[in-house]
């Protein structure tokens, strides 16, 4: 039988138990609470960092928009390490440089040539400019710190691109010296071209101390002649060193073509021997020098017709063909020519034979000339018979 209190009881079960699943329902909806809670946190949280990250961009991209791109410490990372190769280069190439000129043409004169161009300078200097710039560059890596050390780094991002970009320029211009010189035709405009240089710098160089020695007062006739006298002689002799190098690289460079048995390369050098500044007694006795010291050389090489002819040619056409030929030159023509038919070389005296009729023929026409230009023909003779 139920009783009104069990029923009672029953009731007061049924709301406990619905209190409990009310407790339990509140504290899952309070996790569920606290889990969004931390997640909106966290977005947060990122989107602030975002936002910083978004604040740095902004701030880099507005000053590349104000002072550009920039090299950081890129650039010293790669001219550094190209300062370095090309200075590791440099003496290894320097020497085969010099050891092939000197297999090649066996003249000590082209050597020094070769050693006196601009760029043969120009490229030791830069070696040493470059091991001196990387010694101080890290002796200061190594000493200094803070503000001063950044300091120090932005300045070498220049610097090491403005050492390596010249000296890069210097090789480069060198190599192309060093082809010049490979190549012989070439090398006869190196030739040329160190001959009109140092001729300028002679003549401006004289120039200059006429200058001064013009401005000094001097009282007595006799030492004002002598001054006169000592700077015309020092003008008619401005040209002597630089022609003197510039014939023995020309007769280096016959010999050459001796031996390689190439006739273009000699009548190309042959074209340079005449283009002298002024046709003076002193230029005619280099010419003649030239030939003979060619002549002299060309004995011991293989005979060649044609350089024979042209040889035998231009040797009497460097004659000054208004006054009779100084004899001793004449005899010194005729003494190689001795010696060239007892060494067996009969084709060369026959070719000197062959072309002298024509080579002095101007002798004959010199009264005739010195009467049209107003000479005195007797007197001409005299002067003449005393040479």
């Amino acid at each position: 039988m139920i009783t009104p209190y069990t029923k009672l009881s029953h009731k007061v079960d049924s709301l406990t138990k619905m209190a409990d699943s009310l407790l339990n329902t509140q504290q899952s909806h309070s996790d569920k609470l606290d889990s969004i809670g931390n997640t909106i946190q966290l977005l947060a949280q990122e989107s602030a960092a975002h936002d910083t990250q978004l604040n740095g961009l902004t701030t880099q991209l507005q000053s590349i928009a104000d002072y550009g791109i920039g090299f950081s410490d890129t650039a010293s990372h790669i001219t550094i390490p190209l300062i370095i190769a090309l200075f590791a280069f440099a003496f290894p190439f320097l020497f085969t440089v010099i050891s092939h000129i000197n297999n090649k043409y066996e003249s000590e004169h082209i050597t020094e040539l070769f050693s006196s161009e601009p760029f043969y300078k120009w490229f030791l200097r830069g070696a040493g400019i470059s091991a001196i710039y990387l010694i101080i560059v890290g002796l200061l890596s190594n000493c200094l710190t803070g503000s001063i050390y950044r300091w120090l780094m932005l300045a070498m991002n220049w610097t090491s691109i403005i050492v390596a970009g010249g000296y890069s320029i210097i090789i480069l211009c060198f190599v192309k010296t060093c082809i010049d010189y490979n190549n012989p035709k070439n090398l006869i405009g190196r030739v040329e071209v160190k001959f009109w240089r140092g001729a300028k710098e002679s003549a401006s160089y004289l120039k200059s101390l006429e200058k001064k020695e013009k401005k000094k007062s001097i009282k007595k006739k006799i030492g004002r002649r002598f001054r006169d006298q000592s700077i015309s002689i020092g003008k008619s002799y401005a040209y002597y060193g630089v022609e003197d190098t510039r014939t023995l690289c020309l007769v280096e460079l016959c010999k050459y073509s001796f031996k390689k048995n190439d006739y273009n390369l000699f009548l190309s050098i042959l074209l340079k021997v005449d283009k002298l500044p002024h046709p003076d007694k002193r230029y005619e006795y280099q010419r003649f020098s030239f030939f003979e010291q060619v002549v002299e050389a060309y004995l011991y090489e293989e005979p060649n017709a044609k350089i024979e002819e042209s040889l035998i040619r231009n040797w009497f056409s460097a004659f000054n063909k208004t006054e009779e030929p100084n004899r001793g030159i004449v005899y010194k023509m005729l003494g190689k020519m001795v010696d060239a038919a007892m060494q067996g070389r009969l084709s060369i005296f026959e070719q000197y034979i062959h072309n002298a009729s024509y080579g002095f023929n101007f002798i004959n026409q010199l009264q005739i000339v010195s009467y049209v230009r107003g000479k005195n023909v007797e007197e001409q003779k005299s002067i003449d018979r005393l040479r």
